[in-house]
Formats: C-alpha cells, sequence, structure tokens
C-alpha cells in the first residue's frame, strides 16, 4: 500500500515528461515548416519578378517590331504600286515578327 503512493506520482511525472518531449519535437517541426515556407515564398517572389521582366522585354520587342512594321508599309502606302510592295513587305515583316518571337520565347 505504500508502495503505491510512490508509483502513481512516478507515472504522472513519467507521463508529463513524456508530453513535454513530444511537444517539443513537435514545436521544432513547426519551426522548420515555417522557415520552409518562408523560402518557398521567396522563391515564388523571384520567379514572378523573373517572368515579368521576361514580359516586359518581350513587349519592347513586340513595339519595337510593330513600329519598324509601320515604317515599312509607310512609304509604300504612298506609292503608286503600293500594294503588292504592301503585300509582300506584310509577308516578309510577318516572317520577321513571328521569327524574332520564337527566337524570344526559346
Amino acid at each position: 500500500m505504500i508502495l503505491d503512493e510512490f508509483i502513481e506520482p512516478a507515472k504522472l511525472l513519467c507521463s508529463f515528461k513524456l508530453c513535454c518531449i513530444f511537444l517539443i519535437f513537435f514545436l521544432h517541426q513547426l519551426i522548420d515548416a515555417e522557415k520552409k515556407l518562408e523560402e518557398l515564398n521567396n522563391e515564388q517572389e523571384t520567379l514572378i519578378d523573373v517572368f515579368a521582366e521576361e514580359r516586359d522585354r518581350r513587349d519592347a520587342e513586340e513595339k519595337k517590331l510593330r513600329n519598324k512594321l509601320e515604317v515599312l508599309l509607310l512609304p509604300n502606302a504612298l506609292s503608286k504600286s503600293g500594294v503588292l510592295a504592301i503585300h509582300s513587305n506584310i509577308c516578309f515583316t510577318y516572317f520577321i515578327i513571328s521569327y524574332n518571337l520564337l527566337e524570344i520565347t526559346k
């Protein structure tokens, strides 16, 4: 009977220590998961910035090519034989723009 009085508190103390160990373990896992989440968020922001820069560069290149197209078409539109010249310039310029866009997207 006297021994039972000492065993119960020992079991409680052992259970409490075990709970503390599990708590510490899970807290470490939570901290590691938060660090990983922060790293992944930073990677995502970096990728978004890279894609935005690439889109801006592509848009600038497209604008430059459209301006070239306008410069090519304007003089031919004013000439007497402009219809055939415009058609050939449109085909050639379309080919150049398509080729350049393919090169940009590679």
